[in-house]
């Protein structure tokens, strides 16, 4: 008991230490190559398979960073409430956009997972991709599905559109910060979120919309989705 509470402080203090200094890094060379998440992955899996040391372990060591994951989106309500009154003056677009936008990302999961050939076991958890970890998983366990590869999902989703989306903003020419806010959000979630508060506060308070109401439709939806197609 008390090598395992040992060994889970030294890996939740090298965890946070190795994200501080991605941090610095990325404020140092600010690239989207270098953002924090994708350096710390990265270096994680690294170590652990340089280290021979299995995932399911290093999840059940870190389980008190992953319990911070909730209140983490819970702050994100701070810059919602201080754009609140420019988000009312949009409200109509916004409630359509996260409409559509929530149900594209539920049948886009299951569309592509079809695509390429996969079965129940990954398609399931494919319907929750376009919502933040906490959420996800939660669906998952509605859903009878693997958790844990929906988290992981979650952040190969969050990760490749925190990469993509400024490209993928100019090709398509979306500059308007609504709509850039909305793209984060919808597709990126959390990770999304992050990127898009680099940008600008109200860019990442409408990403935060995006992102909350996206989790309430997404919940909604899934289940009723799974029972049509599974």
């Amino acid at each position: 008991m008390t090598t395992t509470l040992f060994l889970g402080l030294i890996v939740n203090s090298a965890t946070i230490v190795v994200f501080l200094l991605a941090r610095k890094l990325y404020r140092l060379k600010p690239s989207v190559l270098l953002l924090p998440l994708i350096v710390t992955t990265v270096l994680t899996v690294i170590v652990l398979l340089f280290m021979d040391y299995s995932y399911e372990h290093y999840v059940d060591l870190t389980n008190v960073l992953s319990g911070l994951l909730g209140p983490a989106v819970v702050a994100l309500a701070y810059p919602l409430y201080r754009q609140l009154p420019l988000i009312k003056v949009y409200l109509r677009p916004l409630s359509i956009s996260l409409l559509i936008g929530a149900v594209a990302g539920v049948v886009s999961g299951w569309g592509l997972g079809v695509l390429f050939g996969l079965n129940d076991e990954f398609l399931a958890p494919l319907l929750t991709k376009s919502v933040t970890a906490p959420v996800a998983m939660d669906i998952a366990a509605i859903l009878e599905a693997n958790q844990t590869l929906a988290a992981i999902l979650v952040t190969v989703a969050g990760l490749t559109g925190a990469v993509l989306a400024s490209s993928l903003f100019k090709w398509t020419k979306i500059d308007h910060v609504i709509g850039r806010g909305l793209g984060y959000g919808i597709g990126s979630h959390a990770i999304g979120t992050a990127r898009a508060l680099d940008n600008s506060e109200l860019e990442g308070a409408i990403s935060s919309v995006a992102m909350t109401v996206c989790a309430v439709i997404v919940s909604l939806v899934a289940p009723l989705f799974a029972m049509i197609v599974f």
